[in-house]
């Protein structure tokens, strides 16, 4: 199988913390809520999910998942466009407190584990290019 430098990237992170993952409840069919635990801290973050690709036992497609999340919040310009990206309903209880956390998330996050890129374009998620192919592959995922 082919060595992808995008998953080569993100297994750096499993490399220098303790990682996992848990899924809680889904917010609807297609945005799930996660916990990421990172060494002894644990932040719950709203991920998109609508190939249903999040597994606690592909730790790096889940990294990938919470990254772009992140990196969603980072790019959009406010609570609206970011609920919309999501296709949520803005005017959900809880939502907009949710959102108004994400900075502080981000920056915890980042904090610990420093440069927080998803390596992966939206694109090749979208079309389920090659390196999606394998961050969902077992043999990756192994540490």
């Amino acid at each position: 199988m082919k060595n992808y430098s995008e998953i080569s990237l993100l297994r750096q992170h499993f490399d220098s913390h303790v990682i996992s993952f848990e899924q809680l409840e889904a917010f609807d069919d297609e945005v799930i809520w996660v916990n990421i635990n990172i060494d002894s801290r644990s932040w719950k973050i709203l991920i998109q999910d609508e190939y249903h690709d999040f597994s606690e036992k592909l730790p790096l497609m889940a990294l990938f998942l919470v990254f772009s999340a992140i990196q969603d919040y980072k790019e959009s310009l406010d609570f609206l466009q970011w609920c919309t990206g999501y296709g949520l309903n803005a005017s959900h209880p809880g939502l907009l407190d949710y959102y108004r956390t994400l900075g502080k998330t981000l920056e915890e996050i980042r904090q610990v584990l420093g440069n927080i890129d998803p390596t992966i374009s939206a694109l090749d998620y979208q079309l389920r290019t090659g390196v999606i192919d394998a961050l969902k592959d077992p043999i990756h995922n192994k540490f």
